[in-house]
């Protein structure tokens, strides 16, 4: 009886991964098709699942293009936890304030 209680828990958690990744994957082909509204959907839906910096990353990048600028920077801030991501973060945010006008934002963040 625990083996398959075990078994069901861990075949859950690796749907509840999947599920992520596949949402993921989805938004991916959506911005590379320049769908950024439905990429940024679909990123929302896998940081929902399971929120990484990676997915925060994506997330702010897709918002950025589809024009929700203040959602996007606060998704950037988040994945800047990764200090990986942090220099691309700051560049996609840097050029979000720059289309906005905000120049001194702009100037910061690159």
């Amino acid at each position: 009886m625990i083996v398959l209680l075990a078994l069901a828990i861990d075949v859950a958690r690796v749907w509840h991964d999947l599920n992520a990744y596949i949402a993921g994957v989805r938004g991916a082909k959506q911005f590379q098709a320049k769908q950024y509204a439905k990429s940024a959907a679909s990123f929302d839906k896998a940081n929902a699942i399971k929120t990484t910096p990676a997915r925060q990353f994506n997330l702010g990048t897709a918002e950025v293009a589809s024009g929700d600028r203040e959602r996007g920077a606060a998704a950037l801030d988040k994945a800047m936890s990764d200090p990986r991501l942090r220099a691309d973060a700051l560049y996609n945010r840097g050029t979000s304030a720059l289309g906005a006008k905000a120049y001194d934002s702009a100037i910061r963040d690159y």
